[in-house]
């Protein structure tokens, strides 16, 4: 039985590990910044009109995983 990385030598294989890190630390913070100024401007759509859309918006998006530490912060201090 042959493994699936087989004759592939040390360098390619890091290279690969490589890419699939980067890729994560690429997408990951911009998600991350373009979903807090996206919340920054819910929240200040909220507080000028008013309307309860907004702030629904807003609680719904807070929950995500990237927006959660950050905002909790923000709050807390």
């Amino acid at each position: 039985m042959t493994g699936m990385f087989e004759g592939w030598d040390a360098v390619v294989l890091a290279r690969a590990q490589f890419a699939f890190t980067m890729s994560f630390h690429i997408v990951f913070p911009a998600f991350s910044i373009g979903l807090a100024s996206y919340l920054a401007v819910l929240e200040a759509l909220w507080l000028w009109t008013g309307r309860e859309v907004f702030i629904n918006l807003f609680n719904y998006w807070l929950r995500s995983l990237p927006s959660r530490s950050a905002w909790a912060w923000c709050r807390a201090s």
